[in-house]
């Protein structure tokens, strides 16, 4: 509006170096346990024997439900503030353990990943998964570590942008009061404030994906792509959860639910299972990395998304059996609308899993992990 302005000052607030130090030490032990875990799947695949599979997958899961309140615990509340993105990258580390475990047990698992003992570890342990081809893991490109790191500090710097306007996360922040200028309806600043922190968190956890990236490539090999352009690439709510968001998260609950369900109930009903486990892993590693997390928030979010691509294909059958042409036509339409279209859909429904994180303090250990500066909006 006419006198209305965002500023922001100069006065940087540098990326808290405690936040990334208590995240490297909580890896040390939760990674120590997981190789110990993965040498014991390894002994048992060889065997042949599945018995020990369900167990050990149980143990890795139940164990860090002790160990971490009790960690935060003899931490005090300070420490464990700083140690929120510890804990939550532990927290993934543990729940990846386990769906890895789970993929030996049906038989999933990439065969060139358990060629020896070495290159199962590396895969049980990895942060995103290596790539493969039948026979071995693939090497990186010429120069792709360098690459891979020269993407950090760019995406640093947005994430950091992203979370100078939302400062706040309430009525008073900068991007509420920009949207409440704007002659538009609650319903549309809303949606526009869900993609703004649906970019913010579709860029943190590609950072914390590029970062677990390194050191597999330093080994000499290639990782997969943890995001496709989720949301200005998606045309349509499978498309942006099936193919692009969180590629590493769907690559696992593929392996682990829907690949071995869908020859026994079906894709639409193995589709719903796969949100289920989506949202179990969710409420695992928001209750031990969350203070005070209630379980179940991270499950409505699922279940309207699970709806929402459910009824997508219900609509698609309808029309190609129905109405084909206007099917046809739709698919015809320019990629830019689909894309809006497909964030109209999904956009409503953000606030539902961005509040999380807002309540419980992620959001503001995101900002402590990269440059912020004050912004007003006057």
């Amino acid at each position: 509006t006419r006198g209305s302005m965002l500023t922001c000052s100069l006065d940087i607030k540098w990326p808290d170096w405690q936040v990334y130090a208590w995240a490297a030490a909580l890896q040390v032990p939760a990674l120590v346990i997981c190789h110990a875990a993965g040498a014991l799947v390894f002994a048992a695949m060889k065997r042949g024997s599945r018995a020990p599979l369900i167990p050990l997958a149980l143990s890795l899961a139940v164990f860090p439900l002790w160990a971490f309140p009790e960690a935060a615990r003899r931490m005090g509340s300070s420490a464990a503030a700083d140690a929120q993105l510890g804990f939550f990258c532990a927290a993934t580390n543990f729940a990846f353990a386990v769906f890895r475990t789970l993929e030996v047990w049906w038989g999933t698992q990439p065969a060139a990943a358990s060629l020896s003992l070495a290159s199962w570890q590396l895969y049980f342990n990895a942060a995103i998964d290596p790539r493969y081809d039948t026979a071995k893991a693939l090497v990186p490109a010429p120069g792709a570590l360098s690459r891979h790191l020269t993407r950090l500090p760019p995406r640093m710097l947005v994430i950091g942008a992203l979370c100078s306007i939302t400062d706040g996360h309430d009525a008073g922040s900068p991007l509420s009061k920009l949207l409440a200028s704007v002659a538009i309806g609650d319903f549309w600043r809303m949606t526009l404030s869900n993609l703004v922190y649906s970019v913010g968190l579709w860029l943190f956890l590609a950072l914390t994906f590029d970062l677990g990236g390194v050191p597999i490539l330093a080994q000499g090999v290639d990782v997969t792509a943890a995001f496709a352009n989720p949301v200005f690439g998606s045309r349509s709510p499978r498309e942006f959860w099936g193919k692009r968001w969180n590629r590493q998260v769907n690559a696992l609950l593929r392996r682990v639910c829907f690949s071995p369900l869908k020859a026994r109930i079906g894709g639409a009903a193995a589709a719903l299972a796969t949100f289920a486990c989506s949202a179990a892993f969710h409420e695992y590693q928001f209750a031990l990395s969350l203070p005070g997390y209630a379980l179940g928030r991270a499950s409505v979010f699922f279940a309207c998304m699970g709806g929402l691509t459910f009824a997508q294909a219900l609509l698609e059958k309808f029309l190609s059996r129905y109405l084909p042409g206007a099917r046809t036509a739709y698919s015809l339409c320019p990629t830019i609308i689909q894309v809006a279209v497909n964030m109209t859909l999904i956009g409503p429904f953000g606030h539902l899993f961005v509040e999380i994180w807002r309540d419980h303090g992620m959001l503001d250990t995101i900002a402590r992990m990269v440059p912020t500066v004050p912004c007003a909006f006057t």
